[in-house]
């Protein structure tokens, strides 16, 4: 089950409140401190808000995000008050899950079919390399003795490397 991570973000200032919004932040990971035992990583999003309680919701968060750890900085031309932080699980419905997975599935099986065609393509292409080479080998070969092979003419070989090459 995927898991859309949001972190609330409830930022007011002094100034007259406005309705209250839900503002996607787009985050990028700005720096990361590996430990033995973890790692912190700083994420930064730069948003607009308008005086008034918001809630910043961020996208794509990992899975094993411990919600006591995450600590949040405001900086901005006026007075920035943070209210409370609070982390939340939102569920993705699964019917956006079924969909993008449908799609995934259905280009994971065209792929498939692309590369069992090329595959096709070089086993039938060596095949005729081969044909080709011991034809090459045997055309300046000795003749056959009476009633062991059948000799071919030009025309013959002309049809065999036709009906290879079409293959």
């Amino acid at each position: 089950m995927s898991l859309r991570f949001a972190l609330l973000l409830l930022a007011t200032t002094a100034a007259t409140p406005v309705l209250a919004a839900d503002i996607q932040a787009n985050s990028k990971i700005d720096a990361v401190t590996v430990f033995p035992s973890g790692a912190e990583v700083t994420r930064m999003a730069e948003v607009q808000i308008a005086a008034g309680e918001h809630t910043l919701i961020f996208d794509s968060l990992p899975g094993d995000l411990m919600p006591e750890t995450i600590r949040v900085e405001g900086d901005g031309t006026g007075q920035i008050e943070i209210g409370s932080v609070d982390a939340r699980i939102a569920y993705v419905s699964s019917t956006d899950i079924d969909a993008k997975r449908r799609v995934i599935e259905t280009e994971i099986q065209r792929l498939y079919d692309e590369r069992s065609t090329l595959d096709q393509t070089i086993t039938d292409a060596e095949y005729q390399k081969t044909l080709m080479q011991q034809l090459a080998a045997n055309a300046f070969g000795k003749p056959p003795k009476e009633g062991e092979a059948k000799s071919f003419g030009a025309d013959d070989l002309g049809q065999l490397l036709d009906l290879v090459g079409g293959r």
